[in-house]
């Protein structure tokens, strides 16, 4: 399904029918809409909530791998239109009192810089909570918390956050062992 929504993006973004952000904020919303099967034309966003709402069903959208459809953002007007009419998708979601949709729209910031020229430091001050910045501490505890969703090396994930790098790397280390080699070779640690 992943592949088919690829392509028909794809396809929109090589038509010529799709020439300003107005046309390419109507295709998001029948894309999203025939995403969930509704068949019949959208005119807005709210018309989607009600049909949910009409379902009794609540929806997330997930929107991932932009960079592998955008390949040419900095450059190409035509797919700069299309992404800052997806991001706009948000705002008009927040005008909708108790939504049954919701959206994440995972983005890289170079995407960011290339498609919004005006209020770009609203927008990021705006997402800046769930901004997803990956350090070694990060990594480490994403790692041990999926150790304790699996239930490997007695991992809490609760406690996750309570540890210090030096704790998480030692509890890890009943995973991955001390380095990458044997402990006494002059292999890399394993952290």
């Amino acid at each position: 399904e992943a592949s088919e929504a690829r392509d028909d993006v794809d396809r929109a973004l090589n038509s010529d029918k799709y020439t300003s952000r107005s046309d390419w904020s109507d295709y998001w919303l029948n894309f999203i809409s025939k995403q969930l099967g509704f068949e019949n034309c959208v005119q807005n966003i709210k018309d989607i909530d009600i049909a949910l709402k009409d379902l009794d069903a609540n929806v997330v959208l997930l929107f991932d791998g932009l960079e592998d459809i955008f390949g040419n953002i900095s450059s190409n007007e035509q797919q700069k239109m299309a992404l800052m009419s997806l991001l706009d998708l948000p705002n008009k979601i927040q005008e909708l009192r108790k939504p049954n949709i919701g959206l994440i729209i995972f983005i890289r910031e170079d995407y960011i810089n290339a498609v919004i020229s005006q209020n770009k430091g609203q927008f990021i001050n705006r997402y800046k909570p769930y901004y997803l910045s990956w350090d070694a501490d990060s990594f480490l505890q994403l790692a041990y918390w999926i150790c304790s969703k699996a239930n490997v090396i007695n991992a809490e994930g609760e406690k996750v956050y309570d540890f210090s790098r030096r704790e998480l790397i030692a509890a890890l280390e009943k995973l991955w062992g001390r380095k990458l080699g044997k402990n006494d070779s002059n292999e890399a640690y394993s952290a």
